[in-house]
């Protein structure tokens, strides 16, 4: 408690600042990933009046980038449960971004004359199969059901959370450059909008969510608080079902 005339202690801004640290410390081939699908977000939009063949050739690397964000992610969790030191790190990087560098392979021969419906089916299908496995990824050969439901109804709400925060922040620059747009118009203005929106998207989105990932997994197994039911039985019977 501040007494009249004293300054606000920088708490919230000192915890922000450890926690995004933290995340970039446990997670950084997720974060370098979501970086570069963010700048090739930005440049396929600035080049979308180009023809096929060069709006293609951003989009290509973008679509690895969505898959390398889950990826990264799950490799970065069992690393972190099985080893430590520069191993914890290095490990999760050169066999995520080596596989990412096979599935990159496999799409240098598409273009948007070649996509089929079948390869739609097998992209979409890793999509959610990876985004899947990453509900998994930390407890892999461990019996641990009640850390398990634990970590997965944390990450739901964090799901939530970074969804309404970016959401906020989304509609909030909507507003700003709609009102700025009535007294100056000009293409810059919509340009500056495409990068804070793919900065909000991207990085602010996918960075706020790693703050928020739990680390202490054996805590999770043996005080866990009380389980949602119905959250337990969404994810059961609703969510896993559907992937």
């Amino acid at each position: 408690m501040t007494t009249e005339g004293e300054a606000p202690r920088p708490e919230a801004k000192t915890g922000l600042l450890a926690a995004a640290t933290r995340a970039l410390r446990r997670f950084p081939g997720v974060l370098i990933v979501a970086a570069a699908g963010t700048l090739l977000a930005i440049q396929a939009a600035f080049r979308s009046g180009g023809n096929d063949l060069a709006r293609f050739s951003h989009w290509r690397p973008l679509l690895v980038a969505a898959l390398g964000i889950s990826w990264l992610y799950s490799l970065s969790l069992i690393a972190e449960r099985r080893w430590k030191g520069l191993s914890r790190l290095l490990v999760p990087l050169g066999i995520g971004f080596a596989t990412l560098g096979l599935y990159y392979l496999r799409l240098r021969s598409l273009n948007e004359a070649t996509v089929s419906e079948a390869f739609l089916f097998e992209y979409l299908g890793l999509f959610l199969g990876l985004h899947a496995f990453a509900a998994y990824a930390p407890f892999l050969g461990r019996r641990e059901p009640r850390g398990f439901w634990e970590y997965n109804r944390r990450i739901f709400v964090r799901i939530l959370a970074a969804l309404l925060f970016s959401g906020t922040l989304y509609l909030g620059s909507l507003l700003l450059f709609a009102a700025i747009s009535k007294l100056w118009q000009g293409s810059a203005l919509g340009y500056l909008l495409v990068v804070i929106v793919a900065l909000i998207l991207g990085m602010f989105n996918t960075w706020f969510f790693l703050a928020g990932v739990p680390e202490d997994f054996e805590a999770l197994d043996s005080r866990p608080p009380p389980y949602p039911r119905a959250l337990k039985a969404f994810a059961q019977f609703v969510l896993l079902p559907l992937v």
